[in-house]
């Protein structure tokens, strides 16, 4: 669940799509800043996640990237004007032509577009210090040894079906670029609550103590039920 959370949070297709929004906004000079800024933020990541704990920054996280997805689906809808032809109305994943996968065949207002930049630019601080890394380390902390092996597999194998599910949407039809970022900020909403209930906090807990908190948690779930 938090691999399939970390992908439809709406990463991979802003960054895929990204500077094609920038480029027809006039501001593609900002590109360089938001990938120093995505690297730079998950190093400080590195530093801060036994202070604040896990839990924290994945909540922290997903709150901030709810409200720039939500900006930006703001910003879609009011300041952006459709510019779609028949040609994208019917439009075939397999064509060699490369505008298939230009999502933003779009009309910007520049006065606003800066706003789509901010939103941009909290979104991947956002995504860096929580969502981007936390996942993985969740991943080789949660699986017993035994398992390890095979589990991680599998979660990797979901983590990209969900990238690849994610990414397409912003291309396939009949769903539209505002819809999809409305659909990435439910997700972003149901991941805080999900984390909250659900995700165990392992900061400062070995591998043999995350275990037991499983198998405790088993044996209350047999007794019970």
């Amino acid at each position: 669940m938090l691999m399939i959370f970390q992908q439809m949070c709406g990463i991979n297709p802003l960054l895929f799509f990204g500077q094609r929004l920038f480029k027809k906004s006039g501001i593609s000079f900002l590109i360089i800043p938001l990938y120093v800024t995505h690297l730079l933020s998950t190093v400080i990541m590195c530093f801060i996640v036994d202070k604040f704990g896990r839990r924290k920054l994945l909540m922290l996280g997903a709150l901030g990237m709810l409200l720039c997805n939500s900006l930006l689906g703001v910003y879609l809808q009011l300041f952006i004007i459709p510019n779609y032809n028949e040609y994208y109305k019917n439009i075939n994943l397999f064509d060699e032509d490369i505008r298939v996968l230009e999502p933003f065949n779009v009309k910007y207002d520049p006065k606003y577009s800066l706003l789509a930049f901010l939103c941009f630019f909290l979104f991947i601080l956002c995504y860096s210090i929580g969502w981007g890394p936390l996942p993985y380390l969740f991943m080789s902390e949660l699986f017993p040894p035994r398992l390890r092996g095979l589990s991680c597999s599998t979660v990797l194998i979901v983590n990209w079906v969900f990238s690849l599910i994610a990414t397409a949407s912003f291309f396939i039809p009949p769903l539209e670029v505002d819809i999809v970022t409305w659909i990435f900020c439910v997700f972003c909403l149901i991941s805080i609550f999900f984390v909250y209930f659900f995700v165990p906090e392992t900061k400062d807990k070995t591998l043999e103590e995350i275990e037991h908190y499983y198998q405790m948690n088993q044996q209350w779930l047999n007794y019970l039920f």
